[in-house]
């Protein structure tokens, strides 16, 4: 018992310091998380944000470039149907003003002018 009371007296100055810098290093620590958290939160927060944005942009060029397809299937059944000799005039009117109106659509899709939902929301 006395070599365990010698050895806390010479050595309790040592084991305090020791441990009061642990309990003031994990103070600071728990402080600075405490206040970094909300930062890091906001800042995830508005990364996602972003992604999400990005996403949702893929999301839209594909349905511009389905809708491309479509308008291009349309343009070439239209052409087909103007140079059938058995379609009328009246008829060969009509499906020339649809075709240049789906030209003229098709020209501003490919170059970025429009979007789909943009030309929907007019019709």
């Amino acid at each position: 018992m006395e070599v365990i009371k010698e050895f806390w007296f010479e050595w309790y100055p040592v084991v305090l310091a020791v441990g009061g810098t642990i309990l003031t290093v994990g103070g600071i620590i728990l402080t600075v998380y405490l206040k970094a958290k909300p930062i890091y939160d906001n800042f995830k927060q508005k990364l996602d944000d972003i992604k999400n944005k990005v996403i949702d942009t893929d999301k839209e060029d594909i349905a511009n470039q389905l809708k491309s397809i479509d308008i291009q299937n349309k343009i070439t059944d239209l052409e087909e149907k103007i140079a059938n000799p058995l379609t009328s005039d009246k008829a060969r009117v009509s499906y020339t003003t649809q075709l240049t109106l789906l030209v003229k659509i098709q020209t501003q899709l490919d170059a970025g002018l429009v979007t789909v939902e943009e030309k929907i929301n007019t019709f």
